[in-house]
Order: C-alpha cells, then structure tokens, then sequence
C-alpha cells in the first residue's frame, strides 16, 4: 500500500480540552475525514473503514454514534431509478 505522511503542526493549548493524546487526536482525524468523504459520496464505506482502521462494523457504528445517515442516498438519483422502473 502506498502511504503518505501528513504533518498537523497545532498548539496543544488548543486541544486539550478536546483530545489528551497525541493518538487519540489522529484517530479522531481519521473518523472525521473518513465521515466527509463517505458523506460526500467520495468513497464507499469499506474504503471509508480502512482509511479508519477500522472493520465496517465499527465503522458503521461509529457512524450511529455520531448520528449520521449509515445509508448514502442521493434522492435524484433514487427518483431516476423509480421513474425508469
């Protein structure tokens, strides 16, 4: 697999009271970036539980947790799909 560093240069000031560890900060990132896509409709929600680490189970929970939509639907392109029968 092909990885790529990301560098976040951030005051500690501003997050502690958000996040205690530095890897509880990047696995939050992860989630949070892994959400957008998924809601954007960039990505599947298998790629969204590998950019995670995560099983698509826990995906899909972390996804109840947060109260999102566990099912991506563009309503047009559902509306197409009826009309065309």
């Amino acid at each position: 697999m092909l990885c790529q560093k990301l560098l976040l240069i951030y005051q500690k000031r501003f997050f502690l009271p958000v996040v205690e560890l530095p890897e509880e900060f990047v696995e939050d990132m992860r989630l949070a970036v892994a959400i957008f896509w998924y809601q954007k409709g960039e990505i599947s929600q298998e790629k969204a539980a590998q950019v995670t680490e995560l099983n698509r189970r826990d995906f899909l929970a972390s996804l109840a947790r947060e109260e999102i939509d566990v099912l991506n639907v563009d309503f047009n392109d559902l509306q197409r799909e009826l009309e065309l029968g």
